[in-house]
């Protein structure tokens, strides 16, 4: 039987979707477009409210998957909704907005967060490497479906500036090493080829589903 345009078009598009979801990791850690159903029990937790549930899940799965960066965004959300119950918790949110951003998580979502923590603990100098990372640092910048906005750190970064003399940390203490950032900068860079490589191949697929359809005729 001769399929339609729009069963064609549908084929192409399942098989993109299933080479996303087979395929290699965007970048270290980083999960499928499909997103695990692990993150999806975390997420409905924190949804409803059960933050205790999704760090117990996400605490078992770093188990097995230690650099599964939506596992840490997941802990990030749980440990941010029960700040108020623990100091401690601010600084576990801290703690895997940082690790989401080492294993490739780089959307705004985890930047974001990270800056409103270290300016709660009057962490400007740590806050201000942050800025510097996002706005100064060659080769580092938010997916293109991400969330983030420079506008929105450069005004963070002028406020950390004024406040600078009431910080709680100092010049010393250091958010992200050289080789860390090295990392996240090879990871962006890793993340954008394998993109261009399934969009071409995806483009490639289009086009001969197209000349198909036209020898049909």
């Amino acid at each position: 039987m001769v399929k339609t345009l729009t069963e064609i078009l549908g084929d192409q598009f399942k098989i993109r979707d299933k080479e996303y979801s087979d395929g290699e990791q965007q970048a270290p850690g980083y999960a499928s477009r499909n997103a695990s159903t692990v993150t999806m029990d975390m997420g409905n937790a924190n949804f409803r409210g059960g933050y205790d549930e999704a760090i117990r899940i996400g605490l078992e799965e770093l188990q097995r998957k230690p650099t599964d960066a939506m596992v840490h965004i997941g802990l990030m959300d749980a440990y941010t909704k029960m700040q108020s119950q623990s100091p401690e918790n601010l600084a576990k949110s801290s703690y895997h907005a940082r690790m989401a951003m080492l294993y490739g998580h780089h959307t705004g979502y985890a930047e974001k967060r990270l800056a409103i923590n270290l300016e709660k603990e009057h962490k400007y100098h740590q806050a201000l490497q942050l800025y510097s990372l996002i706005l100064d640092t060659p080769g580092f910048h938010f997916t293109k479906t991400g969330c983030g906005n420079g506008i929105d750190f450069e005004a963070r970064r002028q406020k950390a500036l004024a406040k600078l003399a009431k910080a709680s940390d100092t010049e010393d203490d250091v958010l992200f090493s050289p080789s860390e950032i090295d990392g996240m900068v090879q990871g962006i860079a890793e993340t954008e080829r394998r993109e261009a490589q399934r969009q071409a191949e995806f483009e490639r697929k289009m086009k001969e589903s197209w000349e198909k359809l036209l020898r049909m005729k």
